[in-house]
Protein backbone atom coordinates (compact mmCIF):
# COMPACT_ATOMS: atom_id res chain seq x y z
CA UNK A 1 0.00 0.00 0.00
CA UNK A 2 1.01 3.64 -0.50
CA UNK A 3 2.87 5.26 2.37
CA UNK A 4 1.16 7.91 4.49
CA UNK A 5 4.46 9.78 4.95
CA UNK A 6 3.39 12.81 2.87
CA UNK A 7 0.25 13.36 4.94
CA UNK A 8 2.28 13.00 8.13
CA UNK A 9 4.85 15.49 6.79
CA UNK A 10 2.09 18.06 6.14
CA UNK A 11 0.71 17.45 9.62
CA UNK A 12 4.14 18.04 11.19
CA UNK A 13 4.71 21.21 9.14
CA UNK A 14 1.42 22.63 10.41
CA UNK A 15 2.52 21.93 13.99
CA UNK A 16 5.86 23.65 13.41
CA UNK A 17 4.07 26.70 11.98
CA UNK A 18 1.84 26.85 15.04
CA UNK A 19 4.88 26.80 17.32
CA UNK A 20 7.02 29.27 15.36
CA UNK A 21 4.40 31.67 14.01
CA UNK A 22 1.53 31.43 16.47
CA UNK A 23 3.88 31.01 19.47
CA UNK A 24 1.94 28.06 20.86
CA UNK A 25 3.55 25.48 23.10
CA UNK A 26 4.32 22.12 21.42
CA UNK A 27 1.44 20.41 23.20
CA UNK A 28 -1.00 23.22 22.33
CA UNK A 29 0.17 23.18 18.71
CA UNK A 30 -0.38 19.42 18.39
CA UNK A 31 -3.84 19.61 19.94
CA UNK A 32 -4.84 22.61 17.77
CA UNK A 33 -3.69 21.04 14.48
CA UNK A 34 -5.20 17.69 15.37
CA UNK A 35 -8.53 19.36 16.15
CA UNK A 36 -8.43 21.35 12.89
CA UNK A 37 -7.71 18.28 10.80
CA UNK A 38 -10.41 16.28 12.57
CA UNK A 39 -12.97 19.01 11.92
CA UNK A 40 -11.96 19.22 8.27
CA UNK A 41 -12.21 15.48 7.73
CA UNK A 42 -15.51 15.19 9.58
CA UNK A 43 -17.07 18.02 7.54
CA UNK A 44 -15.91 16.98 4.13
CA UNK A 45 -14.75 13.40 4.38
CA UNK A 46 -11.54 12.25 2.77
CA UNK A 47 -11.65 9.43 0.28
CA UNK A 48 -10.14 6.21 1.47
CA UNK A 49 -6.72 5.33 0.03
CA UNK A 50 -8.45 2.64 -2.04
CA UNK A 51 -10.92 5.18 -3.47
CA UNK A 52 -8.13 7.65 -4.22
CA UNK A 53 -6.08 5.05 -6.08
CA UNK A 54 -9.15 3.92 -8.00
CA UNK A 55 -9.93 7.48 -9.10
CA UNK A 56 -6.31 8.06 -10.10
CA UNK A 57 -6.52 5.01 -12.36
CA UNK A 58 -9.79 6.08 -13.97
CA UNK A 59 -8.54 9.60 -14.68
CA UNK A 60 -5.25 8.26 -16.04
CA UNK A 61 -7.22 6.09 -18.46
CA UNK A 62 -9.50 9.01 -19.37
CA UNK A 63 -6.53 11.24 -20.21
CA UNK A 64 -4.75 8.52 -22.19
CA UNK A 65 -7.84 7.64 -24.22
CA UNK A 66 -8.53 11.33 -24.90
CA UNK A 67 -5.34 11.44 -26.99
CA UNK A 68 -7.11 9.14 -29.47
CA UNK A 69 -10.81 10.04 -29.29
CA UNK A 70 -10.69 13.58 -27.89
CA UNK A 71 -11.26 14.90 -24.39
CA UNK A 72 -15.01 15.50 -24.80
CA UNK A 73 -15.80 11.91 -25.83
CA UNK A 74 -13.47 10.53 -23.17
CA UNK A 75 -15.14 12.55 -20.41
CA UNK A 76 -18.67 11.71 -21.51
CA UNK A 77 -17.72 8.02 -21.63
CA UNK A 78 -16.85 8.09 -17.91
CA UNK A 79 -19.71 6.40 -16.04
CA UNK A 80 -18.27 4.93 -12.84
CA UNK A 81 -18.58 8.05 -10.71
CA UNK A 82 -22.35 8.00 -11.29
CA UNK A 83 -22.59 4.57 -9.67
CA UNK A 84 -23.22 2.79 -12.94
CA UNK A 85 -22.03 -0.79 -13.17
CA UNK A 86 -19.00 -0.13 -15.37
CA UNK A 87 -16.47 2.72 -15.32
CA UNK A 88 -16.49 3.67 -19.01
CA UNK A 89 -18.98 3.13 -21.80
CA UNK A 90 -17.82 3.51 -25.41
CA UNK A 91 -19.70 2.80 -28.65
CA UNK A 92 -19.44 -0.99 -28.55
CA UNK A 93 -17.54 -1.81 -25.39
CA UNK A 94 -17.55 -1.12 -21.65
CA UNK A 95 -14.30 -0.84 -19.71
CA UNK A 96 -13.79 -1.51 -16.02
CA UNK A 97 -10.58 0.13 -14.78
CA UNK A 98 -8.98 -1.76 -11.89
CA UNK A 99 -6.02 -0.10 -10.21
CA UNK A 100 -3.70 -1.47 -7.57
CA UNK A 101 -0.44 -0.54 -5.83
CA UNK A 102 0.29 -4.18 -5.09
CA UNK A 103 3.21 -6.01 -6.71
CA UNK A 104 0.67 -8.56 -7.93
CA UNK A 105 -2.28 -7.84 -10.18
CA UNK A 106 -4.91 -8.33 -7.51
CA UNK A 107 -8.15 -6.36 -7.70
CA UNK A 108 -11.33 -6.02 -5.69
CA UNK A 109 -14.67 -6.78 -7.37
CA UNK A 110 -17.35 -4.79 -5.59
CA UNK A 111 -20.55 -6.69 -6.44
CA UNK A 112 -22.08 -9.78 -8.01
CA UNK A 113 -22.96 -7.87 -11.17
CA UNK A 114 -19.85 -5.74 -11.72
CA UNK A 115 -18.31 -8.36 -14.03
CA UNK A 116 -21.54 -8.99 -15.94
CA UNK A 117 -21.42 -7.50 -19.47
CA UNK A 118 -24.31 -5.26 -20.48
CA UNK A 119 -26.66 -6.79 -23.04
CA UNK A 120 -25.21 -6.61 -26.53
CA UNK A 121 -21.92 -5.10 -25.37
CA UNK A 122 -18.46 -6.45 -24.65
CA UNK A 123 -16.82 -5.91 -21.25
CA UNK A 124 -13.09 -5.49 -20.79
CA UNK A 125 -11.02 -5.02 -17.65
CA UNK A 126 -8.02 -2.71 -17.77
CA UNK A 127 -5.59 -3.74 -15.02
CA UNK A 128 -3.32 -0.88 -13.96
CA UNK A 129 -0.45 -1.19 -11.49
CA UNK A 130 0.86 1.92 -9.77
CA UNK A 131 3.77 2.45 -7.42
CA UNK A 132 4.70 5.38 -5.22
CA UNK A 133 6.82 8.15 -6.77
CA UNK A 134 9.11 10.77 -5.32
CA UNK A 135 8.07 14.44 -5.43
CA UNK A 136 10.25 15.35 -8.42
CA UNK A 137 10.14 12.02 -10.24
CA UNK A 138 9.58 12.33 -13.98
CA UNK A 139 6.19 11.17 -15.31
CA UNK A 140 4.73 11.08 -11.80
CA UNK A 141 0.95 11.44 -11.57
CA UNK A 142 -1.35 12.45 -8.74
CA UNK A 143 -5.07 12.93 -8.25
CA UNK A 144 -4.69 16.72 -8.12
CA UNK A 145 -2.59 16.96 -11.29
CA UNK A 146 -4.88 14.65 -13.25
CA UNK A 147 -7.95 16.71 -12.36
CA UNK A 148 -6.11 19.87 -13.39
CA UNK A 149 -5.06 18.32 -16.71
CA UNK A 150 -8.61 17.23 -17.54
CA UNK A 151 -9.96 20.68 -16.71
CA UNK A 152 -7.31 22.35 -18.86
CA UNK A 153 -8.04 19.98 -21.76
CA UNK A 154 -11.76 20.74 -21.46
CA UNK A 155 -11.09 24.42 -22.08
CA UNK A 156 -12.61 24.32 -25.57
CA UNK A 157 -14.82 21.26 -25.17
CA UNK A 158 -18.09 22.99 -24.36
CA UNK A 159 -20.07 23.52 -21.17
CA UNK A 160 -21.87 20.14 -21.21
CA UNK A 161 -18.66 18.14 -20.91
CA UNK A 162 -17.28 20.53 -18.29
CA UNK A 163 -20.40 20.35 -16.13
CA UNK A 164 -20.55 16.58 -16.51
CA UNK A 165 -16.92 16.20 -15.40
CA UNK A 166 -17.38 18.41 -12.34
CA UNK A 167 -20.50 16.46 -11.39
CA UNK A 168 -18.54 13.21 -11.73
CA UNK A 169 -15.90 14.57 -9.36
CA UNK A 170 -18.56 15.44 -6.78
CA UNK A 171 -20.04 11.95 -7.10
CA UNK A 172 -16.54 10.55 -6.58
CA UNK A 173 -16.28 12.52 -3.27
CA UNK A 174 -13.74 15.04 -4.57
CA UNK A 175 -13.86 18.30 -2.63
CA UNK A 176 -11.80 21.26 -3.82
CA UNK A 177 -11.21 22.47 -0.27
CA UNK A 178 -9.68 19.08 0.57
CA UNK A 179 -7.24 19.09 -2.35
CA UNK A 180 -4.22 19.33 -0.02
CA UNK A 181 -5.12 15.92 1.41
CA UNK A 182 -4.25 14.23 -1.90
CA UNK A 183 -0.53 14.80 -2.37
CA UNK A 184 0.50 11.24 -3.14
CA UNK A 185 2.33 10.77 -6.42
CA UNK A 186 2.47 7.60 -8.47
CA UNK A 187 4.14 6.15 -11.52
CA UNK A 188 3.04 3.28 -13.74
CA UNK A 189 4.64 0.10 -12.38
CA UNK A 190 4.06 -2.07 -15.47
CA UNK A 191 2.32 -2.05 -18.84
CA UNK A 192 -1.49 -1.87 -18.57
CA UNK A 193 -3.15 -5.24 -19.04
CA UNK A 194 -6.34 -5.68 -21.11
CA UNK A 195 -8.52 -8.67 -20.25
CA UNK A 196 -11.77 -9.59 -22.00
CA UNK A 197 -14.46 -10.64 -19.54
CA UNK A 198 -15.70 -14.00 -20.82
CA UNK A 199 -16.37 -17.44 -19.41
CA UNK A 200 -12.68 -17.86 -18.54
CA UNK A 201 -12.56 -14.66 -16.49
CA UNK A 202 -12.40 -15.32 -12.71
CA UNK A 203 -15.71 -13.81 -11.62
CA UNK A 204 -18.55 -14.65 -9.28
CA UNK A 205 -21.80 -13.65 -10.96
CA UNK A 206 -25.50 -14.52 -10.50
CA UNK A 207 -25.25 -17.07 -13.31
CA UNK A 208 -22.31 -18.78 -11.58
CA UNK A 209 -24.22 -18.95 -8.31
CA UNK A 210 -27.24 -20.34 -10.12
CA UNK A 211 -25.23 -23.46 -10.90
CA UNK A 212 -25.19 -24.28 -7.18
CA UNK A 213 -28.70 -25.60 -6.36
CA UNK A 214 -28.67 -24.74 -2.67
CA UNK A 215 -27.65 -21.15 -3.41
CA UNK A 216 -29.93 -20.52 -6.38
CA UNK A 217 -33.03 -22.07 -4.86
CA UNK A 218 -33.12 -19.92 -1.74
CA UNK A 219 -31.07 -16.98 -3.03
CA UNK A 220 -29.14 -16.90 0.19
CA UNK A 221 -26.21 -14.88 -1.19
CA UNK A 222 -27.57 -11.42 -1.98
CA UNK A 223 -24.30 -9.62 -2.70
CA UNK A 224 -20.59 -9.93 -2.03
CA UNK A 225 -17.17 -8.32 -2.47
CA UNK A 226 -14.15 -10.38 -3.42
CA UNK A 227 -10.57 -10.10 -4.63
CA UNK A 228 -9.25 -11.72 -7.80
CA UNK A 229 -5.82 -12.23 -9.35
CA UNK A 230 -5.42 -11.55 -13.08
CA UNK A 231 -1.68 -12.24 -13.31
CA UNK A 232 -0.95 -14.04 -16.56
CA UNK A 233 -4.31 -13.21 -18.15
CA UNK A 234 -5.08 -10.92 -21.07
CA UNK A 235 -2.63 -8.92 -23.13
CA UNK A 236 -0.24 -6.12 -22.18
CA UNK A 237 -0.66 -2.88 -24.09
CA UNK A 238 2.51 -1.99 -26.01
CA UNK A 239 3.96 1.50 -25.63
CA UNK A 240 4.15 3.12 -29.08
CA UNK A 241 5.73 6.55 -29.58
CA UNK A 242 5.19 7.41 -25.92
CA UNK A 243 1.52 6.36 -25.88
CA UNK A 244 -0.70 3.30 -25.82
CA UNK A 245 -2.86 1.85 -28.57
CA UNK A 246 -6.58 2.33 -27.90
CA UNK A 247 -7.89 1.26 -31.29
CA UNK A 248 -9.59 -1.75 -29.70
CA UNK A 249 -12.14 0.45 -27.94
Amino acid sequence: EVSLSEDFFSFVCRIIDEIQIEKRSPLEAIEHVQRSWSELLSRHGRMSVEQEIGLVGELWFLLEVSKTIGIRKAVLAWKGAHLEEHDFGFEQIDVEVKTTTSEKREHWISSLTQMVPSEGRKLTVLSLQLTGATVNQQNAISLRTEIRLVRESLGEAGSKAKEYFEDCLVQARWREECADLYKRKFTIRSAPLVIVVDQKFPALTPSVLNTAPLLSEEKRIIDLRYKISVDGLGKELPLIDGGYEWGWL
